[in-house]
């Protein structure tokens, strides 16, 4: 995705685990449908994950793609939500530990 991009959020009541499993969407704030973008990519994300054998990843929090404990809730508000974005969600049903650069641990 090309950056600077418009914001996106995951649907409003929807998680991470509704968009991987095709119940949800990522919209960007005028409505565009980026699911597809945020799926592909996360996993591209997990296949090097694998290939590398990498088993921790520090991640954006609060993003769409790779929160790992608050996301957007999707209004486009500011208001925060509990729950992991997409990459986060999908490395994380792999059994890849999963933090945000607000709560890594100081031994890694």
């Amino acid at each position: 995705m090309p950056t600077p991009r418009e914001p996106s959020e995951i649907e409003h009541g929807k998680k991470a685990t509704d968009v991987l499993a095709e119940a949800g969407k990522v919209l960007t704030r005028s409505g565009k449908d980026v699911t597809k973008e945020y799926v592909e990519g996360a996993k591209q994300v997990l296949a090097l994950c694998k290939e590398l054998g990498i088993t921790v990843a520090i991640l954006k929090e609060k993003s769409p793609s790779c929160g790992s404990n608050k996301t957007y809730d999707g209004t486009f508000t500011g208001t925060k939500v509990s729950g992991k974005g997409v990459t986060a969600e999908l490395l994380t049903q792999h059994g890849i530990q999963v933090y945000s650069e607000e709560n890594f641990p100081d031994n890694l």
